[in-house]
């Protein structure tokens, strides 16, 4: 890659292609879902059953959609 063609790759780009190799040498990677705040209740009820796959992140102040 020469500095030219650099300046045109994204740090998406790079990350995009490191989670692709990950994926392709057999990385277990993790599953990441968002949750309003106001829906607290349903995720511990989640948690408490056994039913989350992965991670959820917490949206605290954020817009409701």
């Amino acid at each position: 890659m020469t500095i030219a063609e650099l300046n045109s790759v994204t740090f998406i780009d790079v990350s995009k292609d490191k989670l692709d190799l990950a994926k392709s040498l057999g990385a277990d990677l993790t599953t990441v879902h968002t949750a309003r705040l106001e829906d607290i209740n349903v995720v511990f009820d989640q948690m408490r059953a056994g039913t989350i796959q992965g991670r959820i992140v917490m949206e605290i102040g954020a817009a409701s959609h």
